[in-house]
């Protein structure tokens, strides 16, 4: 990934290296049949958050929505470098993992497909939506007002709903629960 260099810009890939170091040491350290930890944000939060916002029209509870923004952006980053290591991307993944300190060897690239299995048994990688992800979890980073935090997680969750597998690696109930909080959202207006 490559960006205009702004102190912001700098610290969101910092951030990405962060993440991608991280899920590569807990990668390179697991045994045969081990899954990748993901976590994902708690939908009973996410509901009381969106309802109150509807109701008053801003975010009483910024604690509980920066936790929401951090775990989007982690995830849409952990998707990223996933999708990378996988070697859907056109960076190399041996150029990216030694870059960050691992030895990428033929043994790692063939067991982390079985690595990145979701719980429904697919890939938690995307070729559709790493690219408009990345891009608002770069803006939802620089963001601070929690309002504006809620919207940019809406827009991440619309592009996750499109491709219902993708909503189950953001949030519990996946695209099932977005579609009753879009339900629920069009009622209240």
């Amino acid at each position: 990934m490559t960006a205009a260099s702004t102190p912001v810009v700098e610290q969101f890939y910092e951030r990405y290296d962060s993440i991608a170091s991280g899920l590569l040491g807990a990668f390179v350290h697991s045994g045969p049949g081990a899954r990748q930890a993901w976590p994902l944000v708690p939908k009973a939060r996410l509901r009381r958050i969106w309802q109150d916002y509807a109701a008053t029209g801003f975010v009483r509870d910024e604690r509980g929505m920066q936790d929401i923004a951090d775990l989007m952006l982690d995830n849409a980053l952990r998707l990223a470098a996933n999708t990378l290591l996988a070697g859907h991307e056109q960076e190399d993944p041996k150029e990216f993992a030694d870059r960050l300190g691992f030895e990428w060897t033929p043994e790692l690239d063939e067991r982390f497909g079985d690595y990145i299995l979701g719980d429904d048994g697919r890939w938690r990688l995307s070729d559709y939506a790493v690219k408009p992800l990345v891009e608002l979890a770069l803006k939802l980073f620089a963001e601070h007002r929690p309002e504006a935090q809620l919207q940019l997680v809406d827009r991440m969750l619309s592009i996750t709903h499109a491709r219902g597998d993708l909503a189950a690696m953001f949030v519990e109930g996946g695209s099932r629960f977005l579609s009753e909080l879009s339900e629920w959202r069009g009622e209240a207006e």
